[in-house]
């Protein structure tokens, strides 16, 4: 992992948008942030000069766990407070 902090990282999130270049920094919150799965694809020139799935990159795979880290939702989704929800 060490290698991925000095370098640009491209990647594709779970919908399949083609996000970067990023810091390490910006991807691993997008991991956090459940943006990133096992089959999310990345690329990290000098590290991962092709395209792969997280899932095959073990550092990577154990970092976006999917039971570890489930995804959210999207972003801006709002639940209704339960005092509105109809009965």
């Amino acid at each position: 992992l060490q290698d991925l902090a000095e370098v640009e990282i491209y990647w594709q999130d779970l919908e399949g948008t083609a996000r970067g270049p990023c810091s390490w920094a910006e991807y691993k919150a997008a991991i956090f942030d459940g943006d990133v799965g096992p089959e999310s694809l990345v690329r990290a020139p000098g590290v991962l000069d092709a395209f792969t799935r997280v899932g095959d990159v073990p550092a990577l795979a154990a970092l976006s766990d999917a039971e570890r880290f489930p995804r959210r939702g999207p972003r801006h989704q709002v639940e209704p407070p339960a005092s509105r929800v109809a009965a």
